[in-house]
C-alpha cells in the first residue's frame, strides 16, 4: 500500500509509511493578533483575550504587567505594578487581575505567546471608584458652649479617598445611650451641633462620601459646658453657684492679671473639690484682680469663667509731693503715683485739702483726671498752706502722712 502524505505546514509536506495509522495533527501558529475587552471595578480589572487565529488545544501563555499611574482624585503616585503569568489552552481567554488602588489610571501591558512567538500590547485604563478607607483626619472640637459643639477636621489622607469627596456625614448621640441624630451632605471642615444639653458627654462621628458611597466613621467625645454663675464678688473673695450634679466638681482658680498693676501677680494655681454641693466662695483674693476659674465634672466637662475682684479705697497716698510755683493767689503742685501694689483699683481721681498755716478747717478740691498735678486758685496773698492729697478709686484712700507747706508768696517751707 503506497505511503499516505499529510500537509503538516504551510511549507512542508510529511509521507507517512503504508503501515501507519492516521491521526489528527493540531497546527500552532504565531499569535499575530488578538482583542482584548476590560471590564474595571474598583480594585481591579477583568480581561478578555479572543485571538483572531487561536488554533483548537493550542498551548498559550499570558502574561500582563499593569503598572500603577496615579490617583484620579489627588496628585499622589505609588509607582507599583501588578505581574501575573498564566497559560492557557482555551479560547477567548478570561483572566482577573486584583489588589488594585481604587480610583486610579493604570498602564496594561498583555504578552500572548506560544512556541512560535509572542505579541505584545499595551494600554491604559482605569479603575472604578470605592467608598473611602479610612476616616477624616485630626477630627477635634474646636468650640464648646451649654448648648452647642463646633467640631473641625482634615480631609481623609489621600490614598484612602478611593475617589473624589462629595461631602461628610456625622451621627451624634448622647455618650450614655440615646437616640443617634445624623446630618449628610455636609460641605467644608467644620460644622457646629445645635440645641445640645448643658453638662453632657456626647459621642460624634465624622464619615467622608464620595461618588461609590460613605466611608469610615471617626470618633471623637465632647461634652458641652455647663453654666456657672457669679452670685457676688467681694474685694477678696468670688461667690459661684451652678445647677446640682450628681458628680464631684473640681474648681480651679488662677490670677491673669491685676487690673490696675502688673506687678507682684500671684500666678500659681490654686484648686479644691466639692461634692454635693450646687456653690462655693473662693477667698483669699487679691484686691481688684482678675481670675480665671475652671469647674470640671466628671473629670471631663469644664466651663470656664472669668471674674475681677471689687475694687477698694487705695491702701496708700500718693509720695512724692512737690511745689512747681505760685503767684500772689495760686499755688501749683505735683505728686508721684500711689504705689501699684496699694491703688486696689483704678484711680479717678484725686482730692486736695488744704488750710492756711495753723488754722484748723481743711477746704477740699477735686481733681476732674487723673494728672498728678493740680493748681489751687483763690488763696490769700503772701500765705502759707498746709497741703494734703489723696487718691479716689471707689473711695477716697488715706492723704499723705507728712506735712506739706507752700506759700503764695513763692517761698517752699516744710516743718
Amino acid at each position: 500500500m503506497a505511503g499516505q502524505c499529510y500537509s503538516v505546514s504551510v511549507v512542508s509536506v510529511s509521507c507517512l509509511p503504508s503501515n501507519t495509522a492516521t491521526r489528527n495533527i493540531t497546527l500552532v501558529t504565531h499569535p499575530d493578533s488578538f482583542n482584548i475587552d476590560v471590564a474595571s471595578t474598583s480594585h481591579g480589572f477583568s480581561l478578555m483575550i479572543n485571538l483572531s487565529n487561536y488554533v483548537e488545544n493550542g498551548i498559550y501563555r499570558i502574561m500582563t504587567n499593569v503598572t500603577w499611574l496615579r490617583f484620579l482624585h489627588c496628585n499622589n503616585g505609588l509607582g507599583s505594578s501588578n505581574v501575573t503569568d498564566q497559560t492557557y489552552d482555551v479560547n477567548p481567554m478570561n483572566l482577573s487581575i486584583t489588589g488594585l488602588v481604587p480610583n486610579s489610571e493604570y498602564n496594561m501591558t498583555v504578552v500572548v505567546s506560544n512556541a512560535l512567538g509572542s505579541r505584545t500590547e499595551s494600554f491604559s485604563n482605569q479603575t472604578q471608584p470605592a467608598a473611602p478607607s479610612a476616616p477624616p483626619q485630626d477630627i477635634v472640637a474646636v468650640n464648646q458652649t451649654l448648648f452647642t459643639i463646633t467640631i473641625s477636621w482634615q480631609p481623609v489622607d489621600c490614598a484612602h479617598q478611593n475617589g473624589n469627596i462629595t461631602g461628610y456625614e456625622i451621627r451624634y448621640r448622647k455618650k450614655d445611650g440615646g437616640n443617634t441624630e445624623a446630618m449628610s451632605d455636609i460641605m467644608g471642615a467644620h460644622y457646629t451641633l445645635t440645641d445640645l444639653q448643658p453638662s453632657t458627654a456626647y459621642l460624634i462621628q465624622v464619615a467622608a462620601n464620595n461618588t461609590a458611597g460613605r466611608g469610615v466613621f471617626g470618633n471623637i467625645s465632647a461634652s458641652t459646658l455647663f453654666e456657672v454663675h457669679v452670685i457676688s464678688t467681694t474685694s477678696t473673695s468670688i461667690n459661684i453657684s451652678w445647677a446640682e450634679v450628681d458628680y464631684e466638681v473640681l474648681i480651679t482658680w488662677i490670677s491673669t492679671l491685676s487690673s490696675h498693676c502688673t506687678q507682684n501677680i500671684d500666678q500659681s494655681l490654686k484648686n479644691d473639690s466639692v461634692n454635693g454641693k450646687s456653690s462655693y466662695v473662693i477667698d483669699g483674693l487679691k484686691v481688684f484682680t482678675e481670675y480665671n476659674i475652671t469647674l470640671c465634672i466628671n473629670g471631663s466637662i469644664c466651663t470656664f469663667k472669668t471674674v475681677v475682684t471689687n475694687a477698694t479705697a487705695p491702701s496708700a497716698p500718693p509720695k512724692g509731693m512737690s511745689w512747681e510755683g505760685s503767684s500772689s493767689t495760686n499755688i501749683t503742685i505735683k505728686w508721684d503715683p500711689v504705689p501699684c501694689a496699694d491703688r486696689n483699683g483704678n484711680i479717678t481721681s484725686y482730692v486736695v485739702m488744704f488750710r492756711e498755716n495753723g488754722k484748723e478747717m481743711f477746704h477740699n478740691e477735686t481733681t476732674t483726671g487723673v494728672d498728678m498735678e493740680f493748681t489751687i486758685t483763690g488763696l490769700a496773698p503772701s500765705t502759707e498752706y498746709e497741703i494734703k492729697v489723696a487718691a479716689f478709686t471707689v473711695a477716697v484712700g488715706p492723704f499723705t502722712n507728712e506735712s506739706f507747706f507752700a506759700s503764695t508768696t513763692g517761698s517752699y517751707m516744710h516743718n
